[in-house]
């Protein structure tokens, strides 16, 4: 009956796929905290994990740091602090024992060490997706990013081809998309600065993609209550190709869109941007993630500008109690034109949004924005994606 009972044992061990790997992958750098994942734990309270120095035998003498318990957890993540430079061995053990359900290879590095760019080709064709490999010593999404510059161009917005944020790891790579014909430098940033931590070369040869853009109807102007649908052609085809609405001569920034849209990968085919105001405009499209256009035409928006307005319901709520509503006329019959609330005089930008919500086609009535904090604040509406308000009103929340 013991022979049985073992014999049991040991075959529900063996089911026992046990897991232990590093969140941000190898090499770490020196000053990083040691964070790992493990799955599939048997799950007794003294189930346990323990780094050793590579190759060393699984004894209490050898271990690096104090074990880690798992308090019968089956799955988690845990961290080990800080570790010396040199190659290391992470092992999960079940409970009482020291042979290894499972192991992972790791290696500390100093951090100039940890800092590189490289790219999988020195030499693109136009049509192929530019790739690049990194090592960081910031391991968290968007901690770093990575931009395209003309050869030897200096480390300016208006310089950059096109960029990219990185997706998260001390070692990752990522697909900055499609070049142009010429000469760069792939260079590799902290976030929130210019001063490169590394830099790459690559050539792009071949012919430029003849992309196109137009207006759908073949014309060169629509009805102010018309949506504006474009057709485009010869588009890199990236999920975050996009093409915007600008004033004519406006500089390429994010303050001067009127509206734009991405392209969801469409090489051919046609978008919509949704109805425009009154005036002259420039059609821009853009590779993901670029500022530099692909292909510019001009277009009019012709007919009665009929102003869109908001109001709010009350002049001063009260915190908490009250929900702040918005009154629309003459607003777009569009599910994604939207109403937002900012502090007075704060720029027309994501982080400055207190709430927001979309009119979802309401051209008149009133929208709900919910309760928000004592403050002073405006009341702004927007085509859909646009960051030119049409109307603005004020109105204050109390305590």
């Amino acid at each position: 009956m013991n022979k049985l009972l073992m014999v049991t044992m040991l075959f529900f061990s063996t089911l026992q796929a046990a897991s232990i790997k590093m969140i941000y992958g190898s090499p770490i750098p020196y000053e990083a905290s040691a964070r790992f994942a493990f799955e599939d734990m048997p799950g007794n309270a003294h189930d346990w994990i323990g780094i050793y120095k590579e190759g060393d035998a699984s004894t209490f003498g050898n271990l690096v740091k104090p074990p880690y318990y798992t308090d019968g957890a089956v799955s988690g993540e845990m961290e080990f602090g800080l570790l010396s430079v040199g190659n290391y061995e992470v092992r999960a053990f079940a409970a009482n024992t020291w042979t290894p359900l499972a192991t992972d290879k790791f290696v500390v590095v100093p951090n100039h060490d940890l800092t590189s760019i490289s790219s999988v080709k020195d030499v693109y064709s136009t049509n192929e997706i530019v790739k690049v490999n990194y090592t960081t010593t910031t391991a968290g999404v968007g901690a770093n990013w990575i931009a395209a510059f003309n050869r030897g161009a200096s480390n300016t917005f208006a310089n950059i081809v096109i960029y990219s944020y990185t997706p998260g790891g001390y070692t990752n790579s990522l697909n900055l998309g499609h070049l142009p014909a010429g000469n760069y430098d792939l260079r590799l940033f902290n976030r929130g600065e210019w001063t490169p931590l590394d830099t790459t070369t690559i050539t792009v040869e071949g012919a430029n993609l003849d992309t196109t853009i137009r207006l759908s109807n073949n014309a060169t102007s629509i009805n102010s209550d018309a949506s504006l649908r474009v057709t485009v052609a010869n588009m890199p085809g990236g999920n975050r190709d996009w093409v915007a609405v600008f004033p004519i001569d406006a500089p390429n920034t994010f303050a001067n869109i009127v509206s734009y849209v991405f392209t969801r990968g469409v090489v051919n085919g046609e978008v919509n941007l949704g109805t425009i105001p009154v005036g002259n405009y420039e059609l821009r499209a853009f590779a993901a993630n670029s500022w530099r256009p692909l292909v510019t035409t001009r277009f009019s928006v012709i007919g009665d500008d009929i102003t869109p307005t908001v109001n709010s319901k009350y002049p001063e709520y009260h915190a908490v109690v009250q929900d702040v509503v918005a009154v629309v006329d003459n607003m777009p019959n569009d599910d994604r034109a939207w109403v937002g609330i900012f502090p007075v005089g704060a720029r027309n930008t994501f982080a400055n949004i207190v709430v927001y919500n979309f009119t979802r086609g309401l051209e008149s009535g009133e929208i709900n924005l919910g309760g928000i904090p004592a403050g002073n604040y405006e009341m702004r509406i927007f085509n859909a994606n646009s960051w030119v308000p049409r109307s603005t009103t004020t109105f204050r929340v109390i305590n």
